[in-house]
């Protein structure tokens, strides 16, 4: 019920105790610091832009600064166009890298020829034979150093003043300054090259980043469907545990409590001739029927069992629980406990506790034993309940492979193993036809939580499928005699009736009404169902000479000493 309230209660948010999902994080590439960026940009216009104003300039001052013939103006103005389209011939787009740089290549080929032209046609265009040094960025490494030798004596022939001045120390100031031209044009492409490299750098870098941003979104959204995805199966594994939780409960309370009301208003009607005895069986069938009642609105509020509320603990509540069991059935159990006991989480109580109450219903039902014995045994590691009986037996291999029936008989052994499978617990059966059953559960000897060993009537204090009643509905009101109504303490389905008032048999053990009319040794037993545990791995526990140390072919050693 409570899972269920959780999940109305949250509509489109996850259960509690399943994280949200993360908000998408959004990773922007870092931009090219803005000093750098900028720089960038200015050194892209200044290789597009000062090529036409180099040349622009050098034009001016070739045709301006003297009387020259039309032929020579003619000449100077053509080839400073075909420079200009050759320029434009750069800004044509190839799709690969290597028809790019063939362009290159090709592209500064013919700019040297202008530039040489030019040169010498008039050593002013050396202000355009300049822009070679800002072309040469453009070819593959290996080409730029030969490109910018070639490029530094154009420009030295452009400073000597022509090749008119190409004799005597001419040459020698020609052959200096193409080293000079050289060093100087060599450290500047160097410092490009550099520059070059980590603009690159920063592009890829940018490349990367913005693909890991692009898995990181998809990433993001796969994560947001796996967790809708955990959502709805967290809900659907709330709505499956309170089933089974609720499943148990029905089990435990209300059919073991019907079963024990028509067993005793079945025993009331074979007393018709003696009002006592009817009476009798009529008020415990009363009786039965408000511990149902209350049982069942405990089970629907999910709360502890009552007399581990009213008990200080465990032990408390399972002497109690022994006590009561003896006077309604009518077999005589022995209880001991073993080890210094501590508090354990509620929810590790309440499944050692609903495993006693089954483990006795089934006494009472199958076993037809004449004693019976509780152990709790504490550890250092584990607890260990032991019910004994010195009854029939049964096949507990073939018990092994038994499954609830389609009528609901045989649930309550599937319904111990997921109480303690659900607490780290384990269940564990000895018997052989004959010699008696041992039923053993074990679960994990952890401390209780701060402030949950003794927690306040009404509190939810479970794991999800336990069958965890609400306080209130169980235990014998301080000082009465007999159990008050309500009382979880007999196991449900018994038939609840003092000693003797049953008239059994001669010579049959004192057994719960239903039971007591048939003759020692009978068949009319009903067989082991599923409420009869299969063996299965499970903790032992400590022993002790009353404890749950097993003689012969399975019998209980306190069976042998007696009750």
């Amino acid at each position: 019920m409570n899972a269920e309230r959780t999940v109305r209660s949250t509509g489109s948010e996850p259960p509690h105790g399943i994280p949200r999902a993360p908000a998408p994080v959004r990773v922007r590439p870092p931009a090219a610091p803005g000093g750098e960026q900028a720089k960038d940009e200015r050194f892209q216009q200044l290789q597009h832009y000062l090529p036409y104003g180099g040349l622009a300039v050098s034009l001016v001052l070739a045709v301006g600064l003297g009387p020259y013939r039309a032929l020579y103006i003619g000449v100077a103005v053509v080839l400073s166009a075909g420079a200009a389209l050759w320029l434009r011939f750069m800004d044509v787009p190839y799709p690969t890298p290597a028809a790019r740089q063939g362009r290159a290549i090709v592209f500064y080929a013919g700019l040297m020829a202008f530039i040489v032209g030019l040169i010498l046609l008039n050593p002013f265009f050396g202000f355009f034979g300049f822009t070679g040094y800002l072309q040469a960025a453009l070819l593959p490494r290996w080409l730029r150093p030969p490109a910018i030798a070639v490029n530094a004596a154009a420009m030295a022939l452009s400073q000597v003043g022509g090749v008119r001045n190409l004799h005597g120390e001419g040459v020698a100031a020609y052959v200096g300054l193409v080293l000079v031209n050289m060093l100087v044009a060599g450290a500047i492409t160097y410092q490009g090259i550099e520059e070059d490299q980590r603009s690159r750098r920063r592009a890829r870098m940018i490349d990367e980043l913005a693909e890991a941003n692009r898995r990181l979104r998809e990433t993001m959204a796969e994560n947001a469907g796996l967790h809708a995805q955990l959502v709805t199966q967290a809900r659907e594994a709330g709505i499956l545990d309170e089933r089974q939780r609720m499943a148990g409960e029905i089990h435990d309370t209300i059919a073991q409590g019907l079963t024990g009301i028509v067993t005793q208003l079945e025993a009331a009607d074979r007393f018709d001739a003696d009002p006592q005895r009817r009476t009798r069986h009529l008020e415990l069938a009363r009786r039965l029927a408000r511990e149902s009642l209350a049982e069942a609105r405990r089970s629907v509020q999910a709360l502890r069992p009552g007399p581990l509320d009213t008990a200080a603990h465990l032990p408390g509540a399972l002497g109690d629980l022994a006590e009561q069991w003896t006077q309604t059935s009518g077999i005589a159990v022995r209880f001991e406990v073993t080890g210094d006991a501590v508090p354990l989480p509620p929810a590790l109580e309440v499944a050692l506790f609903r495993t006693a109450q089954e483990g006795l219903a089934n006494i009472a039902k199958h076993a037809g034993a004449s004693r019976a014995g509780m152990t709790l045994s504490y550890t250092h590691e584990v607890v260990v309940l032991d019910v004994l009986d010195d009854g029939t037996g049964f096949d507990a291999a073939a018990c092994e492979r038994a499954e609830p029936r389609a009528d609901g008989h045989g649930f309550g052994l599937t319904a111990m193993r997921q109480r303690l499978r659900q607490v780290g617990g384990s269940l564990a059966i000895e018997s052989a036809p004959g010699d008696g059953t041992v039923l053993s559960a074990g679960v994990p000897a952890v401390p209780p939580a701060p402030g949950s060993a003794d927690p306040a009537p009404g509190s939810a204090d479970r794991v999800p499928g336990l069958a965890d009643p609400a306080p209130g509905s169980a235990g014998p009101a301080p000082g009465s005699a007999d159990p008050a109504p309500g009382s979880a303490d007999s196991a449900p389905g018994l038939a609840d009736r003092a000693p003797g008032s049953a008239d059994p048999a001669p010579g049959s053990a004192d057994r719960a009404p239903g039971s007591a009319d048939r003759a020692p040794g009978s068949a009319d037993r009903a067989t082991p169902d599923s409420h009869t545990v299969p063996e299965q791995p499970g903790p032992s526990g400590p022993t002790s000479p009353n404890g749950p140390s097993r003689t012969g072919a399975g019998r209980p050693a306190i069976m042998e000493n007696g009750v």
